[in-house]
């Protein structure tokens, strides 16, 4: 009997360990998803807080454009001039825009092609005529 006992002492030991080593995986695992939960919510706070600068930032270029753009600071100036150059461009090209808006009507066009276009006959290639 000593030898099922022996056998019975040796899995209890081998259950043992294995509960043992599921523990510590286990908790591995919680650690690990606790590190990525924790690394995902600081990222993302992270790409808010930079999205949030960008656009004080950008409202800062502007107010400071919209204040100083006709006398800035020296280092400035360059980049309000761009700036304007940019904005001058834009009311250009918006200018145009607006007149080819105005002067093309889609209605006129449609107007041109009649009910006798739709009956002419297609091209034949094989006639020689």
């Amino acid at each position: 009997m000593k030898n099922v006992n022996d056998i019975k002492d040796k899995a209890y030991e081998t259950l043992g360990n294995i509960i043992e080593k599921s523990g510590e995986l286990y908790s591995k695992a919680g650690e690990t998803a606790k590190y990525l939960a924790r690394t995902a919510v600081l990222k993302a706070e992270i790409a808010k807080d930079k999205t949030k600068l960008k656009t004080l930032y950008s409202d800062l270029g502007s107010l400071y454009f919209t204040l100083h753009k006709d006398s800035p600071e020296e280092s400035l100036a360059q980049t309000c001039d761009t700036i304007k150059d940019i904005i001058k461009n834009i009311e250009i090209k918006e200018s145009e825009l607006a007149s080819l808006n105005q002067e093309y009507d889609p209605e006129a066009q449609d107007a041109e092609f009649t009910e006798e276009d739709e009956k002419e006959e297609p091209f034949d290639s094989d006639s020689s005529n």
